[in-house]
């Protein structure tokens, strides 16, 4: 029963709390020490190229689910080449991304609802990325500069014109393909329109 109790007398985290963890190689900031959820605030190593950011992590032989990346969590991170995301992460906070001048390739976690203003802002290495089912929300200039982003996938159909923010689209690959869900093709074509999709590029089913 030894386990058991050295638990117990193990300090356990408090909300705020940053806490660096070698498995992952990363550094984590508590969000709720009673509901044992995390947001992933920056690599340990930031010169690491492929990043996985996990679902859960142990702190004090505790699990703790991993339900965000942190805003500014790579930001002008220029190394990072590919990062994949755990199911868990539901959040993409603001300028998580902004400036990462090397990522050719980015996994959003399946269950993501939110992606914040700016969190691939000038990803300029970008060549594709999937917006999952989930997602309702994409903040201002999300993908603002990407200009090898040529095909974007987007499985989501909860997308509003109050729920996308300004300029999203703005200097995309200038021939680019979206492809959207069959039922939303005109809504989202008219409405990418203001978001800073031009001319040449093509919003397909």
């Amino acid at each position: 029963d030894t386990e058991k109790t050295e638990d117990e007398n193990a300090v356990q985290p408090e909300t705020g709390e940053q806490v660096k963890d070698t498995a992952s190689g990363a550094v984590f900031q508590v969000l709720s020490a009673s509901g044992k959820t995390v947001a992933y605030k920056q690599p340990i190593n930031t010169k690491q190229r492929i990043v996985t950011i996990p679902s859960t992590i142990t702190i004090e032989g505790r699990k703790y689910k991993v339900v965000s990346v942190a805003a500014g969590a790579f930001k002008e991170n220029k190394t990072v080449t590919r990062v994949k995301m755990g199911g868990s992460i539901k959040e993409i906070g603001k300028n998580a991304f902004y400036g990462c001048s090397s990522l050719k390739t980015v996994a959003i976690g399946k269950n993501v609802t939110s992606i914040g203003e700016k969190s691939f802002y000038k990803c300029t290495s970008l060549t594709k990325v999937t917006i999952p089912a989930k997602v309702s929300k994409m903040g201002k200039a999300v993908f603002y500069g990407c200009k090898k982003l040529k095909l974007i996938q987007i499985k989501t159909k909860k997308l509003t014109d109050k729920t996308i923010g300004a300029k999203a689209f703005k200097g995309i690959y200038k021939n680019a393909v979206i492809k959207v869900p069959t039922s939303k093709r005109n809504a989202y074509k008219k409405m990418f329109k203001k978001k800073g999709v031009t001319g040449k590029m093509q919003v397909i089913k």
